[in-house]
């Protein structure tokens, strides 16, 4: 197992976001995990960044090498491939991601709706890129949801103040 796929197997994992690639929704999951913890910053205001860029698909940020390297990771573990087992992440990026590792969850009250993992990270990362890629002021919910919708992304919609607070709270955006 390379490098690279031994700190996304550590990122993962501090996450809670377990690296399943069997069902869309768990693949989709790892995508706007991954995406979100990249936009975390430690307390000198560095960035998580472990090189993926990211472009607008149908739902929502998505990178083509993230999935490379999660096809990747999972042909590696279904090997039994063992590299992953010797490292550990350490230090603030460790602390920041095991800090922010409750957001990386579906709340209950959604959770009790139905809401998966996976469509709740796409909202989350949906929003967020719409704000700091697209430009549009995270205070004209509006404009964010009309996207939204255009998108196709209505679904999701009933949930997006618990998805603004949670940005919030995550420190992505200003409160």
């Amino acid at each position: 197992m390379n490098g690279s796929l031994v700190v996304l197997y550590l990122f993962l994992n501090a996450l809670g976001i377990p690296p399943d690639i069997k069902e869309f929704n768990n693949r989709k999951a790892i995508q706007k995990a991954i995406y979100l913890a990249q936009r975390l910053k430690l307390n000198g205001g560095e960035k998580l960044d472990l090189g993926y860029r990211f472009g607008w698909y149908t739902n929502g940020p998505y990178s083509p090498a993230l999935s490379d390297d999660y096809y990747g990771l999972a042909e590696s573990l279904r090997f039994e491939e063992t590299e992953h087992e010797e490292k550990i992440l350490k230090g603030p990026f460790l602390d920041r991601l095991t800090e922010a590792n409750r957001f990386f969850k579906v709340p209950v009250s959604l959770e009790q709706k139905g809401v998966k993992l996976g469509d709740w990270l796409e909202l989350l990362a949906s929003i967020d890129y719409l704000v700091t890629v697209g430009h549009i002021d995270q205070d004209n919910s509006e404009e964010i949801k009309q996207i939204l919708t255009k998108e196709g992304k209505g679904h999701l919609l009933d949930h997006f103040p618990e998805a603004v607070r949670t940005l919030k709270e995550m420190g992505l955006w200003e409160a």
